[in-house]
């Protein structure tokens, strides 16, 4: 994902570092109505009400087209360092491709 991002070796660094930092593991509950139509993007939102991050990074163009959700802006990973360089983000989730754990990150 972050080699997408064309994001230099030491801010792929910074943002791995970030995220591996202090990971904070939620579960989550279904969402009451689906709104995607993968499934699997649905638990990465459910995921995202319970631990009210302040961004959601992804590269999936599934979750990506709704932009927020729930108030929360759906970032690409190129965006994700300007958004926590700038303060704008105490607590971050990654939602990582073929994996149904996302992780909040309080920075």
């Amino acid at each position: 994902m972050l080699v997408k991002a064309r994001l230099s070796h030491q801010e792929s660094e910074e943002v791995v570092a970030a995220v591996k930092a202090d990971p904070e593991v939620v579960e989550a509950q279904a969402l009451p109505t689906p709104v995607c139509r993968d499934a699997d993007d649905d638990s990465v939102l459910a995921t995202a009400l319970v631990a009210k991050p302040d961004a959601l990074v992804t590269g999936n163009k599934g979750l990506l087209v709704r932009a927020r959700h729930e108030g929360t802006p759906i970032l690409i990973p190129r965006d994700c360092l300007p958004f926590m360089r700038k303060g704008r983000a105490t607590g971050a989730m990654v939602a990582f491709p073929s994996s149904r754990v996302s992780y909040r990150r309080t920075v």
